[in-house]
């Protein structure tokens, strides 16, 4: 959905918006491969619900980051609190640890 570039690190990320479900493999899949098909260092997956336990598994071994729910509350109440910057850090550093 999305080609981000910030600090030399360009990031291919997947955006989805789930109600009632968890996000599964597909989107993993496609993070995945617009990272290789954009020349991006990192994939990532942002959405407001979770993850399914594959979805995590196929994460962890292609090295995608995943932002879920919990994890984009915690990022909003920092932003409301602490301001952008400190946010966007948050974001690239959880990246940046899934580079390859």
């Amino acid at each position: 959905d999305l080609i981000a570039s910030k600090w030399g690190i360009k990031i291919a990320i997947q955006c989805k918006l789930y109600f009632g479900h968890n996000v599964g493999n597909k989107a993993v899949n496609e993070a995945y491969t617009a990272k290789s098909y954009y020349g991006c260092d990192v994939a990532m997956v942002i959405s407001n619900s979770g993850y399914t336990t594959n979805a995590i598994k196929l994460a962890n071994s292609l090295k995608v980051a995943l932002l879920g729910r919990d994890n984009l509350k915690k990022l909003l109440n920092s932003y409301s609190k602490n301001g952008a910057n400190i946010v966007k850090r948050a974001i690239l550093t959880s990246c940046v640890q899934k580079r390859i």
